[in-house]
């Protein structure tokens, strides 16, 4: 049971306010406001990151963020706009109040994996093979069906096969909860937003990893990682 005030409400989990949500609070709040309307261009990243007196990396983090939720579109070399302002604004408050960062999952992810893959393939069994096989077909199939919910979910099924094959109960746990995470609302909109773009280099990407790790081959392995996510870490960037 939740725990209870001296008035008998309960009290609500709290979250987090990451830098990036509360800067794209504040546009969207100057957006319904009627500040700018459909159509407008916004100041720059520099302008806002001045105005806010925060880094340019958080305004970019913070526009994606919007872009991603169809709030504002981008125009590669000319600018960002508005895109609609009828979105249901608590809703949109909600998702970036309960997600953390992307960019953050990515970091956090890779830094694991990076640090785990050498146990991951002097403790491989067959059977471990055998599981991220498995997986990669998953992912094949769901690539072709461009079902990306499903593509996800056998991404992770593949990823958490690649920390089990440490045979390590804690190595395992900490995978399932950065997985977590990355289905948080908004990583997870940004995540299908990947794969509907870059589905088949997903795929070519996957599959060389795990040629590397069946062959053993730690150099590759940590190459194909590397890789992974800097691609992810550059398409969250445009």
């Amino acid at each position: 049971m939740g725990a209870k005030s001296e008035t008998g409400k309960k009290f609500t989990k709290v979250y987090q306010k990451t830098i990036f949500s509360q800067i794209a609070k504040q546009i969207l709040n100057a957006i319904q406001n009627g500040e700018y309307k459909p159509g407008d261009k916004l100041p720059s990243e520099r302008s806002i990151a001045e105005q806010m007196g925060v880094s340019r990396n958080a305004v970019r983090e913070a526009l994606k963020s919007l872009q991603i939720l169809g709030v504002i579109r981008s125009k590669t070399g000319d600018g960002t706009y508005v895109a609609k302002v009828d979105l249901d604004r608590d809703n949109v408050f909600a998702i970036l109040d309960k997600s953390y960062s992307p960019l953050e999952i990515i970091e956090a992810r890779k830094a694991f994996e990076i640090g785990f893959i050498d146990k991951a393939i002097a403790s491989l069994q067959e059977s471990d093979v055998r599981a991220l096989r498995r997986s990669l077909e998953k992912m094949r199939e769901q690539a072709i069906a461009e079902n990306y919910e499903a593509y996800l979910a056998a991404g992770r099924e593949f990823h958490i096969s690649l920390a089990k094959a440490c045979h390590n109960e804690v190595i395992e746990e900490v995978s399932r909860f950065l997985w977590d995470i990355t289905n948080s609302r908004l990583s997870a909109v940004f995540h299908k937003a990947y794969c509907a773009k870059s589905l088949a280099n997903s795929i070519k990407i996957h599959s060389l990893l795990f040629q590397a790790v069946a062959a053993r081959d730690l150099k590759v392995a940590k190459k194909m990682i590397n890789r992974h996510y800097k691609e992810l870490k550059d398409f969250f960037k445009v």
